[in-house]
């Protein structure tokens, strides 16, 4: 490989990222089998378990019909190896993964409230949050959820 191929190559490198850990801040899209289902607006909450645990936050999902109440949900993202402070973790490019605790409350696909289990993960190309949303009211049908 010629000189100006190996700077092209790491110039490519340093250019693209992976996607940052969980980050506060506007409020992301939310889309649930397909069908929109509100946004969610991330807010830290605390550190759990040291260097070895993961980073709660508040995730406040906001209904898609204007004036419906909002639904709460915590979530944890585990920390990378390497990453001992939920600062740091959110301050380095990595892929994260994400899951809700008991008492989480969210929307789905027709804008109806109820418990809900998530199990999200970023990828290493882009920031959405992806995974399953497992409703109560249907336990035996796990639902597509991407968080933009």
């Amino acid at each position: 490989m010629n000189r100006h191929m190996s700077m092209a190559l790491l110039a490519v490198m340093l250019t693209s990222s992976a996607a940052l850990a969980l980050t506060e801040g506007a409020p992301r899209a939310v889309a649930v089998s397909g069908g929109r289902a509100g946004t969610a607006t991330f807010i830290y909450l605390r550190d759990y378990d040291g260097p070895t645990g993961s980073c709660a936050y508040v995730m406040l999902w906001e209904s898609p019909f204007p004036g419906a109440r909002d639904a709460e949900c915590v979530v944890r993202e585990l920390k990378m190896i390497g990453q001992t402070s939920c600062l740091h973790n959110r301050l380095v490019d990595v892929v994260t993964s994400v899951s809700s605790v008991l008492g989480c409350w969210g929307f789905d696909q027709y804008g109806l409230v109820d418990h809900v289990k998530l199990v999200l993960g970023e990828s290493d190309v882009s920031p959405t949050l992806s995974g399953l949303a497992i409703f109560e009211a249907f336990p035996f049908l796990p639902q597509a959820i991407s968080i933009e």
